[in-house]
């Protein structure tokens, strides 16, 4: 450009997305969602290893197969954002309750397609706190939810 002086240009600094792991474990009739295996926190024996599901993906011990006792209870330990969490809970049918909502952390969460499809018995769910502003797909996430009496209203059926 041989002599021209360009003006100088000060970007803003790049914010870097931080997500946390999200390790689900099976313990009895539960699956607890937590930053690190519970293995790893107590003696406790769980029903399956503990696998990540930051990516999204169904929370299951073998293959497609549930835990031998039905899952009824979702508790989110602490803190978690995930990058997406699509899949995470599909086909639970007997699943009843989750708790610890306000801890799932869905700021920067794309996908939550079929997170609850198949959940037969879960008849309430508390999403209040989650932000959903990048949000891009809900596909089937809530199919087969004939108990669950409230949608969201950010929640597209058909997409």
């Amino acid at each position: 450009l041989g002599d021209t002086i360009l003006p100088q240009i000060t970007l803003p600094p790049i914010q870097e997305v931080v997500y946390t792991p999200v390790y689900a474990t099976v313990f009895e009739d539960t699956v607890i969602l937590a930053t690190v295996p519970m293995e790893e926190w107590h003696s406790m024996e769980a029903e399956c290893p503990a696998r990540e599901i930051s990516n999204g993906g169904r929370i299951r011990c073998n293959g497609e197969h549930e835990t031998e006792t039905p899952i009824t209870r979702v508790l989110i330990l602490e803190d978690i954002i995930p990058r997406a969490c699509s899949g995470w809970f599909r086909d639970m049918i007997h699943l009843e309750k989750v708790e610890g909502t306000e801890r799932l952390k869905t700021h920067h969460v794309t996908d939550m397609s079929h997170m609850f499809s198949g959940c037969e018995k879960l008849s309430a769910l508390d999403y209040s706190s989650w932000d959903v502003s990048a949000l891009e797909t809900t596909t089937g996430m809530f199919d087969g939810c004939i108990a669950l009496i409230e949608l969201p209203d950010w929640y597209q059926k058909a997409e």
